[in-house]
């Protein structure tokens, strides 16, 4: 109980601490709601909550005025001293609960159907998630005279003071109502089935249609400037500082950049052609080093160096290799100007306009910059999703029917989720696009007619794509393919140029499974298909009279046995270094010796991270064991440390003893005996790490075995030995056929 007292306070405290002052009738400037997929500057006065005399704070959001109703916090009103209800959230179903005495209410979000005490109600206004955008969540925000009126007090509206007057049931009165401001209504977005089938048919109406002439454009009045500004960092006169530290804030997902006093001055500069951010802190000394990131959302590395200016000050230059360059990046100082903290701000979108041009119909989508654009299709109807990630609209839901389009019909576009702009569209038949980003500020979706013909693509229950007329002309052992799983994409030859019969192009599919395909010619002139998958598939050929038939399937209906295998470090990576070793180079000649044995089984479907001298992110190699849903991940590594004397055979594993089945520790049991007779080193047993990234992030039992040291003279004589590496390699692969032994798949 005493824990639960303390709880209370200390949330109080913080609730007093950030609570907004609101004063009767005020108006804010700069304040932006955010609900119902819509972003618009809030106008009006703020609403101030009175009960029996005893003003009710509201915390970080004030009641406000919508559709014709005063929304307030739920909980802050309704918890206050002055009703003593109590609140409840419901995030699965996405209700309200207020209870008080014998009255049960229960909202749901954006419902205008309530119910009191079982019984259904029909609300004015329903109940709202809204978000001051200066803020990080919503607020669960329900309509005040519905609620009050329910739980038997009085609500009184006073228009001169924008002010709801509530009286407790012993003293209340019967009021008069006085409307309060509408605000705008909102429409929602429809939802639909997965592509079931694509086809090659041409456009049902011929160019130029009515939307040639009469385009539609939905735009804000407020621009992507007047809602972002990049700060600005006034220039000071400090002595030099240290920057001691660039480190990721993964709560609030920014870099705070560190320096052991008051930074001087700071320049920065965006290179979107070269996915660069760029900040150069004058009269400063670095003390630290660059970084690579697998995981972060915002950057792939952060790099630094030291100059000097044309003064000769020194100058410590830090450069965060971004990921998107469709969205606005900021650099604020703090108070004592000792951190410049690095933000990654969602792009805003401004303006959609569809239209017409000689290739067919189109989308231009103006931002602060170009949006990023990820497609997928829908059917029953046709549709094509646009989802803009990292953007939000300033332009709220629209939408859009009739449209005389060569293939669109409808189109609207909504708030997705807090980081997502989604515009989608009908239309009559399957079209084609392009996606191009033709500027700075503009992305333009291009609709036009298919460039293939005589492919169909069916995705009822596994996946086929279909060459149509041809079954009889072109023989399946004449049809080369490679599985490039690396980059997941399958590769197919025909024997001969089929151009006039396939056409050539992309097939835009976007479905889970499928991005595109692409129809070229190889070296020789004949027909290629490029299947570029989303996830890994295995695929088959298969023909009849008429077609050939490229069927997908999961690795997993396919194969028996399924295992990746990793070789640590490599290309900009070495890995572990001492006697003129390097640990990516031992990684990939141990495992170019257990390719070979494992190649010979054709019982064992294996997967590699990597074959040569090649950098793969840790998310890289775990994502490829999670795609293919592999029984288990072998990774093979090296060790070293400051110590000379370490030396032996180490295999850690991810800690998973309730794991059914094969687990992580028996896995690592049985690689360990192997490898340490095979190496004659010094045997350091199985540790348990739950903290390493490739055991943690793999779904299946994982290991990683660390060979030897190179570190260690003993050691590095051997496993830089070719005996001993092809001896390391065979015991790796006898490991592994024993694990199946003993853990059959059952498959």
């Amino acid at each position: 109980m005493k824990r639960v007292m303390a709880l209370f306070f200390s949330i109080s405290i913080l609730l007093l601490q950030f609570s907004v002052s609101v004063f009767a009738g005020e108006t804010r400037e700069n304040f932006y709601i955010e609900y119902d997929g819509k972003i618009s500057q809030y106008k009006s006065k703020v609403v101030s909550i009175n009960i029996d005399g005893e003003d009710v704070v509201t915390g970080e959001m004030p009641a406000i005025l919508i559709d014709n109703s005063t929304l307030v916090p739920a909980r802050e009103v309704f918890e206050s001293n002055g009703f003593n209800a109590k609140v409840e959230w419901n995030g699965e179903k996405q209700e309200v609960y207020v209870s008080y005495k014998d009255q049960n209410i229960v909202l749901k979000i954006g419902s205008n159907t309530a119910y009191i005490n079982n019984v259904a109600v029909t609300l004015e206004v329903p109940a709202r998630l809204i978000r001051d955008k200066s803020q990080k969540n919503p607020k669960t925000m329900i309509p005040l005279r519905f609620v009050t009126e329910n739980l038997g007090y009085g609500i009184e509206w006073k228009q001169n003071t924008y002010t709801a007057m509530i009286s407790s049931p012993e003293t209340s009165v019967v009021p008069e109502v006085t409307p309060e401001i509408p605000e705008i209504p909102i429409d929602d977005t429809g939802k639909g089935e997965a592509l079931d089938e694509l086809n090659s048919d041409k456009a049902k109406r011929t160019l130029p249609t009515a939307l040639n002439a009469n385009p539609i454009t939905w735009s804000s009045s407020l621009t992507p400037s007047d809602q972002t500004l990049a700060s600005v960092i006034t220039a000071q006169d400090h002595p030099v500082v240290n920057i001691t530290a660039v480190d990721y804030e993964s709560d609030t997902k920014n870099f705070s950049i560190q320096s052991s006093g008051p930074i001087s001055s700071v320049v920065s500069t965006f290179m979107a052609s070269d996915s660069k951010y760029v900040v150069d802190i004058y009269n400063s000394v670095k003390l630290v080093n660059n970084k690579t990131y697998s995981d972060n959302p915002i950057v792939t590395a952060v790099r630094t160096g030291q100059q000097e200016d044309g003064a000769g000050k020194k100058v410590t230059r830090i450069v965060f290799d971004v990921k998107s360059t469709s969205v606005f990046y900021d650099l604020t100082i703090s108070e004592d100007r000792k951190t410049l903290n690095f933000t990654m701000k969602d792009n805003m979108l401004n303006k959609i306009q569809l239209g017409q041009n000689d290739k067919g119909d189109f989308i231009l989508l103006t931002g602060l910059a170009a949006p990023d654009v990820k497609a997928f299709r829908l059917s029953n109807p046709d549709r094509i999703v646009f989802d803009l990630g990292k953007t939000t609209t300033l332009i709220g839901n629209q939408s859009a029917s009739n449209i005389p389009g060569q293939y669109v019909v409808a189109m609207r576009t909504a708030q997705f989720n807090s980081s997502t702009t989604r515009v989608v569209i009908e239309t009559d038949g399957q079209a084609d696009y392009d996606v191009t980003k033709v500027d700075k500020l503009n992305t333009l979706i291009q609709i036009n007619e298919p460039s293939y013909k005589n492919i169909k693509y069916e995705n009822d229950t596994n996946p086929m794509i279909t060459l149509e007329g041809i079954g009889s002309k072109i023989k399946l052992d004449g049809i080369t393919y490679v599985d490039k799983y690396a980059t997941k994409e399958f590769i197919i030859d025909l024997p001969g140029n089929y151009e006039s019969v396939f056409g050539t192009g992309d097939i835009h599919i976007d479905d889970s499974i499928i991005s595109n395909i692409e129809i070229q010619k190889n070296s020789n002139g004949n027909t290629r298909l490029v299947i570029h998958e989303k996830s890994i598939y295995v695929f088959r050929l298969e023909a009849d009279s008429q077609n050939i038939y490229i069927k997908a399937y999961k690795p997993k209906e396919i194969y028996s046995k399924i295992i990746v295998v990793d070789f640590g470090h490599g290309g900009h990576d070495p890995g572990a270094t001492g006697n003129g070793l390097k640990e990516k180079d031992l990684n990939l000649s141990m495992g170019t010796y257990l390719k070979g044995y494992l190649d010979s089984d054709s019982s064992i479907k294996v997967y590699y991270t990597r074959l040569d001298d090649t950098f793969i992110s840790l998310q890289g190699r775990t994502d490829l064991a999670n795609d293919v849903e592999a029984d288990f991940f072998v990774s093979v590594h090296n060790n070293a440390t400051d110590s000379t004397k370490a030396n032996g055979t180490e295999t850690i594993y991810f800690k998973d003893d309730n794991r059914a089945g094969l687990n992580s520790n028996e896995l690592a049991s049985i690689i360990q005996k192997k490898v340490v007779s095979a190496a004659g080193l010094n045997s350091r047993g199985i540790k348990a790490d739950n903290g390493l990234y490739l055991l943690r992030n793999s779904k299946m039992p994982a290991t990683i075995i660390e060979v030897g040291f190179v570190s260690n003279v003993n050691d590095s004589s051997k496993i830089s030995n070719p005996t001993i590496q092809k001896n390391v390699g065979k015991a790796i692969y006898e490991a592994i056929v024993e694990v199946f032994v003993q853990y059959p798949t059952g498959r």
